[in-house]
């Protein structure tokens, strides 16, 4: 008899358990499908082993955006994609408003709170960065068209290949992935306009990429600031007014690209790290979440 019993007796205590954790937020239920178009939007947007943190991240601001979510709806692709875009740029710009925004939102959930130990030491390493594919790629996704084909960038870098800066980019790309061109021209206009009214500086070293991360996210949330010197000497200066143009055709037809070379450069710049919080969601459910080695 005792068995007749136990077996919906556990199937009780396990509904019950399962209540407590969806109250908490460590459980999300009934979402296979939308893990499924979280999951294959992550692998889309962010293909490549060097991008494998930023899927990650991407799966872990989905599953803490379904734990909050109305449930029992179907809900829009684009809102996920839009909420997820806006959690990684936060994490980039200001990591810690992005965890006490988590704790906030879900402040009984266990893996909100791994969720946060990892954030807080991806900051505390200087790797913000890792949360800019995620953005990039989701500002090309909702783009309403594809970058063009050409550029005024493309020929500056092919014209300044033999100036100072022509050369310092190419020796920074050098172990660039294949198919970053744009990016490494993109670090070499990043250069030319920061030091713009600056006169001749010699730089080297980690004072190149500093300056170029610098400008390079200046270039993404404040083109007007970055490009002030430049623009002031347009008119008279055509060297000036080339570096204008070619700035203001890629804010208007491929803005993503300057945290494409931000994050690079960025990865550069903090160079390999390895992660004691560590973990990848691995199903829909935060509780469902395995330790990684590092990364």
């Amino acid at each position: 008899m005792s068995g007749v019993f136990s077996r919906p007796f556990r199937r009780l205590r396990d509904e019950l358990h399962a209540r407590r954790l969806e109250r908490r937020g460590d459980l999300v239920r009934g979402t296979a499908e939308f893990w499924g178009l979280a999951t294959d939007l992550a692998g889309d947007l962010m293909p490549g082993p060097e991008r494998e943190i930023p899927r990650d991240l991407f799966l872990m601001l989905a599953c803490a955006w379904a734990a909050t979510a109305e449930k029992g709806v179907t809900h829009d692709p684009a809102a996920l994609l839009r909420h997820v875009r806006d959690r990684a740029w936060l994490g980039y710009a200001d990591t810690a408003r992005l965890i006490d925004g988590l704790r906030e939102e879900l402040p009984r959930s266990d893996g909100a709170a791994r969720m946060a130990r990892y954030f807080g030491e991806i900051a505390a390493k200087g790797c913000a960065h890792l949360f800019l594919p995620i953005v990039s790629r989701a500002d090309r996704h909702q783009a309403t068209r594809p970058p063009p084909s050409r550029l005024l960038l493309d020929a500056l870098g092919e014209d300044c290949r033999g100036t100072s800066l022509g050369r310092i980019a190419r020796e920074a790309f050098a172990v660039a992935p294949a198919g970053t061109r744009r990016e490494r021209d993109a670090f070499m206009l990043a250069l030319m306009t920061a030091g713009w009214d600056r006169g001749n500086q010699v730089m080297e070293g980690r004072a190149v990429l500093d300056a170029a991360s610098v400008q390079l996210r200046r270039l993404y949330s404040e083109p007007e600031a970055a490009l002030a010197a430049v623009r002031a000497d347009a008119a008279d200066h055509p060297a000036a007014a080339r570096l204008a143009a070619a700035a203001a055709e890629v804010d208007e037809a491929d803005r993503p690209l300057w945290l494409e070379a931000l994050f690079l450069v960025d990865a550069w710049r903090a160079g390999e790290q390895w992660f004691d919080h560590a973990f990848e969601v691995k199903a829909g459910p935060l509780r469902d979440v395995l330790p990684r080695a590092g990364s």
